[in-house]
């Protein structure tokens, strides 16, 4: 394949089989956090965009806002069906994915871009499906960092580039936190490419990216704004400020048990298992060594410094993420085996890895190799995935987005109740009943999504002799 289409190549391979998981892999159905997501553009789709910062259902999401509002473009042309709304966490990974391979293809040439793709394409069955779960975070927030990195390689240097690439960072902390551990690997990498005017650059971009945040969720009309809770402004800061560290036990555990066997893959502790854990830590391992190499290979001035500082600056910047802030996945449980859930905080481990084996594999001494063993862990995960496609889902199954939770959008009585699950006064039952005798939805699922919440309003009416 020639270099110039191995990228468009690798998209659209890609996009293939993320759609074979979704049909046949059994990657289809929706977590239940990702349902209120769905539900959410479902309601944007039928013209609720007044209610947008209501529909955000947790603090610190914005990815589930932006989810939503993309998702709802995707319902309005085809459709409440499950196929529209995993078309937005797909969009995702595929933009990570395109990426990855440029940033791949600027450090280390087309032997990298090779493995980078083919890891990707064989990667474990947990990496998939995390990807594939629009849950406006985690797994889709590589789009972001990596994103960022690939524009200030590709920018040569030039400001409005830095700028355009600090803007994408800052929408990469606005979607989700969690992006915050490459901010410095894409400012050293901005620094060693373009030097001063290009971190100025960047720097200057973050907070146009970070707006939405301010204005959304801290901002006095937003969801979670200071009329709304007073105490929002307290919590951004020990969100930002706290610190909470972590034993070097749990450390240790939290981030070597995904390499242990039928934790990656959903196969028992078997041969199977043990070769994927193999395959699993040897991927590590090369990683490792590729982002050791990366660093140290990086020169001033070179224009790919941001893809060879990325795998081990945002490595570092996640494993240090884990050691000061253990409060923010102290509820996650040890695995017992296959569970991609509780993988979702470690997910963005994986492509900084798997682009550390594409710096290795453009390496002067032992690249061939590298090259070859990756190539192999790629067909064999490959082969593995699609051994594992099984049953037809139907794609165009409505999303199950009835009743989930209170509904915002549905009006409530005077004096107005911000919280959404606390209309159930009967002035708020009234009102959303009068309401609906002449509102019309595009789309009929909004109109049950309302229905349920009336009946929600009257059910807890009763149960709470309709509070005043």
């Amino acid at each position: 394949m020639s270099p110039r289409l191995l990228v468009p190549g690798v998209l659209v391979l890609a996009g293939l089989l993320s759609l074979g998981d979704i049909a046949l892999g059994g990657l289809a159905p929706l977590a239940f956090e990702e349902l209120l997501n769905a539900r959410a553009a479902v309601l944007l789709a039928c013209g609720h965009a007044a209610e947008l910062s209501l529909l955000q259902y947790r603090f610190f999401c914005g990815g589930c806002t932006v989810d939503a509002v993309v998702g709802a473009g995707w319902i309005s042309l085809m459709g409440p069906q499950t196929l529209a709304w995993k078309l937005v966490p797909l969009g995702w990974h595929l933009m990570a994915l395109a990426a990855s391979l440029v940033l791949a293809q600027r450090a280390s040439g087309t032997a990298g871009a090779w493995v980078v793709g083919a890891l990707w394409l064989g990667a474990p069955t947990a990496w998939r499906e995390l990807a594939l779960t629009g849950w406006g975070n985690h797994a889709e927030s590589a789009a972001f960092t990596f994103g960022a990195a690939a524009l200030l390689v590709a920018g040569a240097r030039r400001a409005r580039w830095g700028l355009l690439a600090g803007m994408v960072a800052g929408c990469g902390l606005y979607f989700a936190w969690i992006s915050a551990h490459a901010l410095p690997a894409l400012l050293v990498g901005a620094w060693l490419g373009g030097r001063a005017r290009l971190v100025t650059a960047a720097l200057l971009g973050l907070p146009l990216g970070v707006a939405p945040w301010l204005i959304m969720e801290l901002g006095p009309t937003g969801v979670f704004g200071t009329d709304g809770r007073p105490n929002v402004v307290a919590q951004a800061r020990d969100m930002v400020m706290a610190l909470s560290t972590a034993a070097p036990g749990p450390l240790w555990q939290l981030v070597t048990e995904p390499l242990a066997p039928g934790r990656l893959w959903p196969t028992p502790d078997g041969f199977i298992g043990w070769a994927g854990a193999g395959a699993a830590t040897l991927v590590a391992i090369l990683g490792l060594m590729g982002a050791a190499v990366g660093l140290g290979g990086v020169r001033r001035g070179e224009p790919a410094a941001a893809a060879r500082v990325l795998p081990a600056l945002g490595l570092l910047g996640l494993f240090l993420a884990f050691a000061l802030r253990q409060d923010l996945w102290a509820d996650v449980p040890a695995l017992a085996g296959f569970d991609p859930f509780h993988l979702r905080y470690r997910v963005p481990a994986f492509p900084l890895l798997v682009l550390g084996v594409g710096l290795l594999a453009g390496a002067s001494r032992g690249g061939r190799v590298v090259t070859g063993v990756a190539l192999l862990l790629g067909a064999g995960g490959l082969a593995a995935r699609v051994a594992g496609w099984s049953g037809g889902t139907d794609l165009t199954a409505p999303l199950a987005v009835i009743g989930l939770s209170a509904d915002p959008t549905l009006p409530g009585g005077e004096p107005r109740q911000r919280d959404p699950g606390r209309r159930v006064r009967a002035v708020d039952i009234t009102a959303g009943g009068a309401w609906l005798q002449t509102h019309s939805d595009s789309l009929p699922v909004c109109a049950e999504i309302h229905a349920a919440e009336l009946d929600r309003r009257r059910a807890a009416c009763t149960e709470a002799a309709c509070t005043p």
